[in-house]
C-alpha cells in the first residue's frame, strides 16, 4: 500500500498509509446532561511536521479509544478523507481523515516526529482581528493573574487568566468548566516559584465581547502546558526579558558595549523576520536561540575578545 505524507492527503483519498504522531486526542461529548457521545477527535502530525485533524464516528469510539494513546507513533491505513468544513477546525490542513470500521491502526516504531506541534499567534494578530473566526490556534505568554472561579445557575463554571506576551501586550482567556481546575493546579504549583511560568495554551479560540477582544478555551480541545523545555519557550523568555529590561529604560549586555559603562545605544528589539523584511538601515537588538551548528561550512571570523 502507496504510503503518503499528510501534505500530499486530498479528499476522497483511500487505500493509502500514513505514519503520524498522535498529539492530542478528546472525546467529543455534549455541554448538557445527560452527557452524551458525539464521537473521538484527534491531531495528527507526520515527519513534515503538517498537521491534520481525524475523526473517528461515536459508535467506533470503544473499538479505538484504547488501541489509540496520545503521544504514540502510529501507520494508519484504510481511512478515508474529506474536505476541512464545518465550525470545528484544528487545524489548517485542506483535509480531514475519518477512522472506519475496516481502517487499521498499527503502532509504528518511533520515527524523528516532534512530541509538540504549536501553531502560534500573536497577541497582536488576535488584538487587530487577524484572526479566522472558526479557527483554533495556540498562544503562548507569561501567567500574569488569576481570577477567581464564579459558578452560573446553570452549573457552569468560569474563571479568567492575563497572560503577558514578549512585547508586554495583555491578554485575557476565559477558562471554562473543567479547565478551571487546570488553572487551579498551575497557581497552586507554581505560587513559591521565582519567576512567572511561561503557558502554552492550545486550541483557544477568539472571543468579543462588548468591543473587548479576548481568549478562551474550547471544549475538550484546549490543553495547557507549563514551561515546557522546547526551543519556543526559551526563545520567548529571552525576548520576554529584554522587553521588560527595555520598558525599565535599562538595557545592558555583559562584554562587547557601545560604552565603558556597558550601555547600548538606543535601538529596537525586532525579531529575524523583522530584520529581512525592513527597507532602512538601522542598529537593532535581535534575541534568538542557537539550534543547531553546521560543522560543514569552512568559513569562520575571530570571536571578540571583549565577549
Amino acid at each position: 500500500m502507496e504510503r503518503l505524507s499528510l501534505s500530499q492527503l486530498r479528499p476522497d483519498v483511500r487505500n493509502k498509509e500514513i505514519v503520524v504522531r498522535v498529539i492530542q486526542k478528546w472525546k467529543r461529548v455534549s455541554q448538557k446532561e445527560p452527557i452524551q457521545l458525539y464521537g473521538m477527535k484527534m491531531i495528527l502530525l507526520d515527519e513534515e511536521e503538517q498537521l491534520i485533524q481525524a475523526s473517528i464516528y461515536k459508535t467506533l469510539v470503544s473499538k479505538y479509544d484504547k488501541e489509540i494513546k496520545e503521544g504514540h507513533v502510529y501507520k494508519f491505513s484504510k481511512f478515508k478523507t474529506g474536505p476541512n468544513y464545518g465550525i470545528e477546525k484544528v487545524t489548517t490542513h485542506p483535509c480531514r481523515l475519518f477512522i472506519e470500521f475496516s481502517s487499521k491502526v498499527e503502532q509504528h516504531r518511533e520515527l524523528p516526529i516532534p512530541l509538540y506541534a504549536f501553531r502560534f499567534t500573536t497577541f497582536d494578530d488576535i488584538i487587530h482581528g487577524n484572526v479566522i473566526s472558526d479557527q483554533y490556534f495556540d498562544v503562548i505568554g507569561e501567567f500574569s493573574e488569576y481570577y477567581n472561579i464564579v459558578e452560573s445557575k446553570e452549573g457552569y463554571r468560569r474563571t479568567k487568566i492575563d497572560l503577558i506576551d514578549a512585547e508586554n501586550q495583555k491578554m485575557t482567556c476565559a477558562v471554562w468548566n473543567t479547565y478551571c481546575d487546570d488553572i487551579t493546579n498551575i497557581v497552586t504549583n507554581y505560587a513559591k516559584a521565582e519567576e512567572r511560568p511561561i503557558l502554552i495554551i492550545q486550541c483557544v479560540t477568539i472571543n468579543y465581547y462588548e468591543g473587548d477582544v479576548s481568549i478562551q478555551t474550547s471544549r475538550g480541545r484546549t490543553k495547557f502546558y507549563v514551561n515546557l523545555e522546547i526551543h519556543e519557550v526559551a526563545e520567548f523568555k529571552a525576548r520576554r526579558s529584554v522587553a521588560r529590561a527595555d520598558a525599565e529604560g535599562s538595557l545592558r549586555l555583559t562584554g562587547a558595549t557601545s560604552d565603558e559603562n556597558g550601555e547600548l545605544p538606543s535601538c529596537k528589539l525586532k525579531s529575524l523576520q523583522e530584520i529581512k523584511t525592513c527597507d532602512k538601515a538601522g542598529e537593532f537588538i535581535t534575541v534568538v536561540t542557537i539550534i543547531e551548528l553546521d560543522s560543514n561550512v569552512l568559513w569562520y571570523y575571530n570571536l571578540c575578545t571583549a565577549c
